[in-house]
């Protein structure tokens, strides 16, 4: 069985930006650390699976990807979690229509097992102690991030076992219009 992952996979220029915050850590923390070699990515689930499943698993996203229409999404802060994780948080508008898409995303998958994400976040560093989340946020304390782009499609990546890392092995474009746009108090169905 291989293990995948369906996800927000930002243009190169982002992808460029990210790696280079996540050196700039490693530099800080003068070693390596979990996700430093990771492209940036939001994950929305990860699963393990046989290829019929994967084809089913496929058939559902580009049903979603009909529906799905392309909006601007912004990172402008810092945050972290206390299992040590270091991430880019998406603005409140941001926020809000990731999360109503995961909640789509989720609700259209609920017959397939998978580990679900429902926080969006673009991970610069994972695994880190108290002392080295201390230190990330001393690294990036005069930074403001801001990195923008257009969320219009979900990617799936395979783990590369030679690797160690996920590679994206196929891209599923949005193919939707804006119909409404969700509030922060109306995520609910």
């Amino acid at each position: 069985m291989e293990q995948y992952s369906f996800a927000i996979c930002p243009p190169p220029y982002i992808v460029g930006e990210v790696r280079d915050m996540k050196q700039k850590l490693k530099s800080a923390l003068g070693t390596r650390f979990g996700s430093v070699n990771s492209e940036a990515h939001i994950t929305f689930n990860v699963f393990r699976c046989e290829d019929a499943e994967l084809e089913s698993r496929i058939k559902v996203v580009q049903e979603f990807c009909t529906l799905a229409f392309a909006k601007e999404i912004r990172f402008d802060a810092f945050g972290h979690y206390s299992n040590g994780a270091f991430f880019l948080s998406p603005d409140s508008e941001s926020y809000t229509y990731i999360k109503y898409m995961m909640i789509l995303f989720h609700k259209l998958h609920s017959d397939f097992n998978s580990k679900m994400s429902d926080d969006p976040h673009m991970s610069i560093g994972r695994q880190l102690t108290t002392s080295q989340l201390e230190i990330a946020y001393e690294a990036f304390a005069t930074e403001r991030p801001s990195l923008s782009f257009s969320f219009d499609r979900l990617g799936l990546r395979r783990f590369n076992r030679s690797r160690m890392q996920y590679d994206v092995v196929e891209s599923f474009p949005f193919l939707g219009f804006e119909m409404f746009i969700p509030t922060q108090g109306n995520l609910g169905f």
